[in-house]
């Protein structure tokens, strides 16, 4: 049986933080970053969230945005996996 840790990602694009501009293609599966550190961003509902994270690991959340303000963490990332960006479904 799997664990909802046997997660394969189709992609993953770093991503410099904004206040205003989303991820490529509007909504990733899963976000991290090189160093740790706070990282604040949108979730896929909408929700403003900010936590402390570690260097290396993908959190599995879909989000649509990582913010500037209130992110200290460097080399930040996001995943994709299937329903998500950047081509969502249409994906082969």
């Amino acid at each position: 049986m799997g664990s909802i840790l046997d997660i394969t990602y189709e992609d993953m694009a770093d991503v410099t933080p904004s206040d205003t501009v989303a991820v490529p293609g509007g909504m990733a599966a899963g976000f991290g970053s090189d160093s740790g550190g706070t990282m604040t961003v949108i979730t896929a509902r909408g929700t403003t969230v900010q936590r402390t994270t570690v260097a290396g690991r993908i959190y599995n959340v879909a989000i649509q945005q990582i913010k500037s303000t209130g992110t200290s963490a460097t080399g930040t990332f996001v995943v994709y996996a299937r329903p998500f960006g950047p081509r969502g479904g249409d994906r082969a």
